[in-house]
């Protein structure tokens, strides 16, 4: 109960033109929406989701844990969650968390900023998860999107390397345009496997000399535009939190587990705040990045009846056309529902 109502306290001190936005009739409405389409509660989703506490990425892993849902089922439901309700606020910049990157920061990366992104050894992982996620989001909108990204990426005059290369028997520079075409020469413009990925990287007159690391670079650029091009044929056989265009390792990534924030076997909870600074002003504003530890009690403690009470008492705190009022209104019936089960 403590974490709900410090989660309703940080909400109230958003700034207002924000709070009122997602608190809106307008969202409201979008959020019934689609709850009554899925049958699960999601008010109080939406309030983590504002508060930064819960990442746009987090959301499906968080709604197959709470309610059990298909992983499709899952992303479908964030989609709903970003399009409905929080493209409906377009001021979330600085402290409040940056919900989704616009289609034009997409488009721009693929134009000036790719190189950056694939050679930069300092920046996390999260921030290529932020732009995957907000390239799949666009795709899905815009269907002329993937053909803009994939000219985009073939016309890249971006250095990913010094060492310059023989094409068309011209000596040319290490752009991604040019590895690409030379790639496309040796290989033609058909969806490939890593097979053919790793004998061009082997055995073509201008991969081979390259050291280990400048061929990693290489290989990137190639499979981004294996993903890009080729999509979706190139996610066949892969689960949807696998998908990626810009590709990057995720035995970097090191989120924590996620954990149900409204279990009730577990009260005790300490959030830990950091900031996370990106590398280049260009990429990403700074974002404060929520990881949400969970403890047990040292002893057991049977509390749905006070915790009843305590959210009962709570209710009276907030209008009932509020969101808070919604969110706690949907965690009475929710435990109520758990007790008659028992």
């Amino acid at each position: 109960m403590a974490y709900f109502e410090e989660c309703l306290k940080r909400f109230d001190k958003l700034p207002a033109d924000f709070r009122n936005k997602v608190g809106s009739l307008e969202v409201f409405e979008k959020i019934e929406e689609i709850e009554k389409e899925h049958g699960i509660d999601l008010k109080f989703l939406v309030i983590l989701v504002a508060i930064g506490e819960l990442g746009l990425k987090d959301i499906p892993e968080y709604l197959q844990n709470r309610f059990k849902l298909a992983e499709e089922d899952a992303y479908e439901i964030r989609d709903q969650i970003i399009s409905e309700v929080f493209q409906l606020t377009e001021d979330l910049d600085g402290a409040i968390y940056t919900v989704l990157k616009t289609e034009t920061e997409v488009i721009n990366i693929f134009r000036e900023g790719l190189a950056e992104l694939l050679k930069n050894k300092i920046i996390e992982s999260s921030i290529i998860e932020d732009y995957n996620e907000a390239i799949f989001y666009w795709l899905s909108k815009d269907g002329l999107l993937q053909e803009s990204l994939s000219k985009s990426l073939l016309a890249n005059q971006e250095s990913i390397l010094s060492a310059r290369l023989l094409f068309e028997d011209k000596d040319v520079a290490g752009t991604i345009s040019n590895w690409l075409k030379d790639f496309i020469k040796t290989n033609g413009s058909e969806i490939f496997n890593d097979l053919v990925l790793a004998q061009y990287l082997s055995t073509s007159a201008n991969a081979k000399k390259l050291n280990s690391e400048d061929k990693n670079l290489v290989r990137k650029v190639l499979k981004l535009y294996r993903s890009l091009a080729f999509f979706p044929e190139s996610m066949e056989n892969l689960a949807i939190s696998d998908w990626q265009i810009i590709p990057y390792d995720k035995s970097e990534n090191n989120h924590q587990e996620m954990r149900d924030v409204l279990d009730d076997e577990e009260t005790q909870t300490q959030t830990k705040i950091q900031t996370s600074v990106a590398p280049s002003k260009s990429l990403r504003p700074v974002k404060p990045v929520m990881s949400v530890k969970f403890k047990a009690p040292a002893t057991p403690v049977n509390n749905e009846t006070s915790t009843l009470f305590e959210l009962q008492d709570a209710l009276k705190s907030y209008t009932p056309d509020s969101l808070e009022h919604k969110a706690v209104a949907q965690e009475i019936e929710r435990l109520n529902k758990k007790k008659k089960i028992k």
